[in-house]
């Protein structure tokens, strides 16, 4: 087995705009460190992993992840500049736009919101139906809508959690580990988009044509090709009042199945054929 195969998670991708150069921070068990490396695997930066799960890069570039023991924030040149210790270990870990860490401690069973200070602002205890013997909880996240959405592996089901504490979405799934809420588009229903036809993104777009109104296609052509072609129009009508635009009149030349004498053939120039 290879070392790329013992390492736990790629926790963490960023580039740095300065060089547009990629790097990864990894969870690493084997070596039981947090790194940082390079795309060709150059190692940048590590940090003591006794259980890191949850590594999250902050925008103050320092680094958030669980030990066995807590959650520390640490700075690139390895000082913890905040900490929550805990009787056993956290599962998981985010910091949220208010500034606020959301944590799974498995030691409580609880989902814990503390602010900057490490006062706990929020809770929910995770229930433990099912009696085992170790109750545990693997990822939580907060989602863009307040509520939280927590892998409550002890009671084999992801459970959506509102600030009231109320389960207000729930998915039975044998001892859950990793979970995200992701918005799809609904079937049936037309892509919007306000830009041009084509394809942006990998997605095609289309414009559905409205009665009245020339397809995009159309609408796009040059004005000059539009007018000169109004133009031949215009000449053709003109040339041809009692036709069709860009037609002869039908008494000057004959159509199939028209009866027509020899002699109506001859002063019109054409000869007889013989059958």
């Amino acid at each position: 087995m290879t070392r790329c195969a013992l390492l736990a998670v790629i926790l963490a991708t960023f580039a740095a705009r300065a060089t547009a150069e990629t790097v990864f921070y990894v969870a690493d068990h084997e070596v039981k460190k947090v790194i940082k490396i390079k795309e060709d695997g150059t190692l940048l930066w590590d940090y003591p992993n006794d259980n890191a799960h949850d590594v999250q890069v902050l925008p103050n570039k320092n680094i958030l992840l669980n030990r066995a023991k807590g959650v520390q924030e640490v700075t690139p040149d390895k000082k913890v500049v905040w900490e929550y210790r805990s009787a056993g270990s956290p599962e998981a870990v985010q910091r949220l736009a208010n500034g606020n860490t959301l944590i799974a401690d498995n030691a409580r069973m609880t989902v814990l919101e503390l602010d900057a200070a490490g006062k706990t602002v929020w809770e929910y205890k995770v229930a433990n139906d099912n009696k085992r013997p170790t109750p545990t909880m693997r990822m939580v996240r907060r989602l863009d809508n307040g509520n939280t959405l927590t892998c409550a592996s002890t009671e084999d089901a992801v459970l959506e959690i509102d600030r009231s504490g109320k389960i207000v979405w729930k998915y039975a799934l044998p001892f859950p580990y990793l979970q995200q809420r992701q918005r799809l588009r609904q079937p049936g229903r037309p892509l919007r988009h306000r830009g041009r036809p084509g394809r942006q993104d990998g997605v095609e777009i289309r414009r559905r044509r409205r009665p009245g109104r020339p397809t995009a296609e159309l609408a796009q052509r040059p004005r000059a090709l539009e007018e000169q072609q109004h133009a031949h129009r215009r000449r053709a009508r003109r040339r041809h009042p009692r036709g069709v635009a860009g037609q002869e009149n039908r008494a000057d030349h004959p159509q199939p199945g028209d009866e027509t004498s020899s002699d109506d053939r001859g002063r019109r120039g054409i000869a007889d054929i013989p059958v």
